[in-house]
């Protein structure tokens, strides 16, 4: 049989010689080969697909892993400062006592039973188990909402604040019985009660969580 290649195919060119059976033969050889090589064109197809997708899931998986330990460097770092304001705090000041710094803002030594800005402070010792529970399960919560939403940067910055700040007077409940504060800011006979590091971060985190939201409000009208 005389054959020619037309775009990378072997074609039998018609021969009078032969039979009509044989040219079935050929033709159906040839329509095997063709369907042959379109189904191993499609599973190639579909297979590229599926592999990229699969990489495409892979680094976004290890991007979201990437952001979340960045934002647990940021809490690290925000219980690290709070510590060790605190340990000078408690090395250089003697407690109930004051060092003047300017004309609105002291030094003192205050152990706070309660929370943030001396709250509850007053209470009897049930607060001290009261607010380290309150704080281990801010602190998971924290952790699943970074693990979830990495991606989101003000909300996970915001979010990474307050937990070094719950982190870091959670130490103070375990270590002293009560959160070491050491910054008095007052104005003339108004004072604002005692605060520390801690309290600073959590205090802005929550301000800028305000703000995100008050953002994404805006933005769905």
């Amino acid at each position: 049989i005389q054959s020619v290649r037309v775009a990378g195919i072997t074609v039998p060119t018609l021969d009078y010689r032969l039979s009509i059976p044989t040219y079935v033969d050929v033709a159906s050889r040839m329509c095997l080969g063709l369907a042959r090589r379109d189904i191993s064109l499609k599973f190639a197809y579909i297979e590229t697909i599926f592999q990229g997708k699969l990489m495409a899931k892979t680094n976004s998986a290890m991007n979201s892993s990437y952001q979340f330990i960045l934002w647990l460097g940021l809490s690290i770092f925000v219980i690290i400062i709070d510590q060790l304001t605190k340990i000078i705090a408690l090395n250089s000041l003697l407690p109930n006592t004051s060092q003047r710094v300017n004309a609105m803002m002291n030094w003192v030594l205050v152990f706070n039973p309660g929370a943030a800005f001396s709250f509850l402070a007053d209470g009897l010792a049930w607060q001290k188990w009261f607010f380290i529970g309150i704080g281990l399960v801010a602190t998971v919560t924290i952790l699943w909402l970074l693990k979830r939403h990495s991606k989101e940067s003000l909300f996970c910055f915001s979010l990474a604040l307050i937990l070094g700040g719950a982190v870091g007077n959670l130490i103070d409940r375990f270590a002293y019985g009560a959160v070491v504060d050491f910054i008095d800011v007052y104005y003339q006979q108004f004072h604002w009660p005692a605060f520390n590091v801690a309290d600073s971060a959590i205090s802005l985190g929550a301000a800028l969580l305000i703000f995100d939201e008050l953002r994404r409000v805006v933005k769905k009208r």
